[in-house]
């Protein structure tokens, strides 16, 4: 009876489960087996605790939500026969193995009934194992044999704690099922070139291939409450990695507070900090072949060159922040960070805005046909006492022929192009700044770092400690985007501009532990509970205004 069967595998993935296994652990203990071959293993504390947990975050989210959409599916999932024998309080795994067989591990009340329920179902393709008193083991697609599971050994426990929590091999799924990722991306990649009216695409069957090289194995937690939803990712990268990851796991997190944290502005929507390394310069190259994968390896190896002088020069602790721009229709970024040589940063942002230099030449293929000129003036202005130098940028799109690239065009330069940059130099540092009102920004930034004040909310929201860090006021940051949307981009969009005022930041972390890069990512339950309330008073002709 392969509902039967469905019903079963119903349940984790409702909880996205995930399980774990170790050296040591009985067969009968299902929260600790975790194949070693396991492609992808999931589990979850039990139905219930899991279920409630859930139910708690949809119910802040959409009041009295909670029971009708996750309990009515696990009851139902529970009604089908031989269900009922499922201790729902206890751990159920999940296990798929590279022979496309699913294990499903299960703590049973009543084993005798469970087996006959199985029988009866009359579905030849599911397996049961009795792995002892309370416990057993199904497949579907494969034989699996108990004693099989204990030759084989275990793979390392999920390195995550929450209610939800797993780990996927990326190298073994993409070894196996590589012919069909790379098909599917070949036709995405057809279908992204014609859209863009010939551009190159960045390759990205490459760009997954290098990453399941890169981190073999991805562990991760879904932990759902009434507060909001976290999602913790343990990325951990080969010996031989490079790039954001392996920089991020091999590296340093912030050691206590962000000395920069002042210069984000007050009214920042947005916010960021961390530390700058030189060993970063190869991780954005990885955004160079996204935007730019023609690029010539001459052009990247320039580009490689400029970041890595750069990020020498910078190595340290950086914040920034980004907030609406003074217009109401655009958004103004400003930052601070180390500078341990004002001349030699200079001669670096001399050398960018040169017309042979490598952006230049990164941007002659990222643009599609457009042209981008910049115009470098050290010692442009003066800031209260402080030296400004600008960088003036001027996109020429008119031999753009895709219409929808040609429109971004037009946006990133009344949005992010339509002032000269700003970069101020008090004593060890550099304050960057674009877009509207860039000019007060850096004013404001200049007072708040030599008074050391921190006012911005989204600065506070920050967690302290990590290699990278940032806050997001969801509902502040989505007025904005909707605020500066084209006109084709009404409708939804437009509801988001009459949202009421936001609080609530979702945050973003990372940081090394244990030789893995952790990220954790947090989202409230109030933001979104906001963001539904405004969407649905919006599409009922109501709303706040």
């Amino acid at each position: 009876m392969r509902s039967f069967f469905a019903s079963l595998a119903l349940v984790p993935s409702i909880f996205f489960a995930s399980p774990t296994f170790a050296q040591d652990a009985k067969p009968t203990d299902l929260d600790k087996i975790v194949p070693a071959d396991a492609l992808v293993h999931i589990a979850a504390d039990g139905i219930d605790p899991v279920k409630a947990a859930l139910v708690d975050l949809l119910n802040a989210i959409m009041p009295g939500m909670g029971g009708m959409m996750i309990e009515g599916q696990v009851q139902q999932a529970l009604q089908q026969p031989g269900m009922s024998e499922i201790d729902t309080a206890k751990p159920i795994t999940f296990s798929f193995l590279p022979s496309e067989t699913s294990i499903f591990g299960a703590p049973i009340k009543n084993t005798e009934a469970f087996q006959k329920a199985l029988k009866d179902s009359g579905d030849e393709e599911v397996k049961s194992i009795i792995a002892g008193q309370g416990t057993s083991i199904l497949s579907l697609g494969g034989d699996v044999k108990l004693d099989d599971l204990r030759k084989a050994g275990t793979a390392k426990a999920p390195s995550l704690a929450g209610p939800i929590r797993g780990f996927v091999n990326m190298k073994a799924v993409y070894s196996k099922y590589h012919e069909q990722i790379e098909s599917g991306l070949a036709m995405m990649q057809a279908m992204a070139a014609a859209q863009s009216g010939g551009g190159s695409p960045p390759d990205m069957a490459a760009m997954i291939k290098g990453f399941a090289a890169d981190v073999p194995r991805v562990d991760f937690a879904f932990i759902p409450s009434k507060s909001g939803l976290e999602i913790a990712t343990a990325l951990t990268p080969s010996p031989e990695a490079k790039g954001f990851i392996a920089s991020i796991a091999k590296g340093q997190a912030s050691s206590g507070t962000n000395k920069y944290l002042a210069a984000i502005p007050a009214n920042s929507s947005v916010a960021f900090a961390g530390r700058l390394s030189p060993d970063l310069a190869q991780a954005y190259m990885g955004l160079v072949d996204l935007v730019a994968s023609g690029a010539t390896a001459e052009g990247k190896a320039e580009f490689k060159s400029l970041l890595e002088r750069m990020f020498a020069l910078t190595a340290g602790d950086f914040a920034v922040g980004i907030s609406a721009g003074s217009d109401g229709s655009s958004m103004c970024t400003v930052g601070a960070m180390t500078c341990a040589d004002k001349e030699k940063e200079r001669a670096i942002m001399k050398e960018a805005a040169s017309s042979s230099g490598a952006i230049q030449k990164l941007a002659s293929v990222a643009l599609h046909g457009g042209k981008m000129t910049a115009e470098y003036k050290a010692g442009a202005e003066t800031i209260d006492g402080v030296e400004v130098d600008q960088v003036t940028y001027t996109i020429d799109a008119s031999a753009v022929t895709d219409p929808a690239f040609k429109a971004s065009l037009d946006r990133m330069t009344k949005t992010m192009f339509c002032e000269p940059f700003r970069f101020a130099f008090p004593a060890g540092t550099v304050v960057v700044a674009y877009g509207k009102g860039n000019g007060d920004a850096v004013k404001a930034t200049l007072a708040s770092l030599k008074s050391n004040t921190v006012s911005s909310p989204a600065a506070k929201a920050l967690p302290s400690g990590m290699a990278f860090s940032a806050s997001v006021n969801l509902v502040e940051y989505l007025k904005i985007i909707a605020t500066m949307a084209p006109p084709e981009a009404a409708g939804m969009l437009g509801m988001l501009k009459n949202l009421p005022a936001g609080k609530d930041y979702l945050t973003f972390t990372a940081a090394p532990k244990g030789g893995a890069a952790e990220m954790r990512l947090n989202i409230p339950a109030a933001a979104i509970q906001s963001i539904v309330t405004g969407l649905q008073g919006g599409a009922m002709g109501g709303g706040p205004k």
